[in-house]
């Protein structure tokens, strides 16, 4: 019995080399292979949390009915007497100054937009001060906690597209509201990652998919200067997501399913990353590129490890997503030999 358990988990390190070597392979041919022809790029999907678009705007500061509609939202605040209803209040009204600045962009009225933008800045701050405050006196963030970081993550996102549309003047505040977006969502999360790291986890994994999906949509528009700082952040993302994964493990929780979302989504994440590696021209943008797709490689293979280790690898070699990338590697060192034809 002691042999056979040997044998397998030996079978098993020696699968996980072979694994990771045709991955590297992946890398090493992938710009013969995706310029050929008819080869397709599988796509992320993210959940439908992370797509909503923005609450609607309504009345907006153009018209005279916004003084109404603001003293309406002061006295909805001032009753709110829980920390974490205001924060959450707090954190909707944000979002609702995001969605007017984003309107009036849209109708040419930009002199709106300073105001609004840095209304939905204070507006986060208070909502974050509130959480950390209910956490210090024990309660329970963690709803308030993934919906500030999910919310924050669009907002970013939207804030982005303001940017390209507002003139010189405007686009100072947007760009510090973007960059206060990125860190109170970061902080938020490490709030969620102190009391429910695994939840923490997949908001990080989602946010680097959002990351890689805005490189991927850059280096197809020609704009592959932007590609690197959206590369990066998806590299801190997936990092942070497997860090999460490992407080959870010192907490004692079960992150079987976690670990197989991680790995299931490794797959698509190599070919989108080999994608934008073809597309972009410069080569200090590849290196950058392929030392994010090394550094996912590692991380993949850690997580196999964790999945070997509690006897979880070999069933998701059989059904999921292990296959799915093994397949593709395959597909693609076979395009390559035709490649080079």
């Amino acid at each position: 019995m002691i042999k056979n358990i040997t044998v397998d988990t030996w079978r098993k390190k020696k699968m996980r080399k072979i694994f990771v070597f045709m991955l590297i392979a992946m890398m090493i041919n992938l710009s013969s292979v995706l310029c050929i022809s008819g080869v397709s790029v599988s796509k992320i999907e993210l959940p439908p949390a992370f797509q909503r678009d923005l609450l609607p705007a309504g009345v907006t500061p153009d018209s005279w009915l916004y003084g109404l509609k603001k003293f309406s939202e002061n006295i909805d605040l001032f009753f709110t007497f829980d920390d974490l209803a205001k924060a959450e209040k707090l954190a909707y009204y944000a979002e609702l100054r995001l969605a007017e600045a984003k309107e009036l962009v849209e109708n040419g009225k930009t002199e709106f937009v300073n105001d609004l933008v840095n209304e939905y800045k204070l507006n986060l701050e208070n909502s974050n001060e509130l959480v950390e405050t209910a956490q210090q006196s024990g309660k329970n963030v963690t709803k308030v906690t993934g919906l500030i970081a999910v919310s924050t993550s669009i907002h970013v996102d939207i804030l982005e597209e303001v940017l390209q549309q507002v003139p010189e003047k405007t686009k100072l505040s947007i760009q510090n509201a973007i960059n206060y977006s990125k860190e109170g969502n970061k902080g938020v999360l490490d709030v969620l990652g102190e009391v429910q790291p695994e939840v923490a986890a997949e908001i990080h994994l989602r946010i680097a998919e959002k990351r890689l999906l805005k490189a991927q949509e850059k280096a197809q528009g020609n704009k592959s200067e932007l590609v690197v700082n959206l590369i990066l952040e998806y590299e801190e993302r997936l990092n942070k997501s497997c860090q999460m994964v490992e407080v959870a493990k010192e907490l004692g929780k079960n992150t079987v399913s976690l670990e197989q979302l991680i790995t299931e989504a490794a797959s698509t994440h190599l070919e989108v990353l080999s994608d934008v590696y073809v597309k972009v021209p410069e080569q200090t943008t590849k290196n950058a590129v392929e030392k994010t797709f090394n550094i996912s490689i590692y991380e993949i293979e850690k997580t196999i490890e964790a999945l070997s280790e509690k006897n979880a690898f070999s069933d998701l070699v059989n059904v999921t997503s292990l296959e799915k990338i093994k397949a593709s590697v395959m597909g693609v060192t076979t395009n390559a030999s035709y490649g080079h034809d």
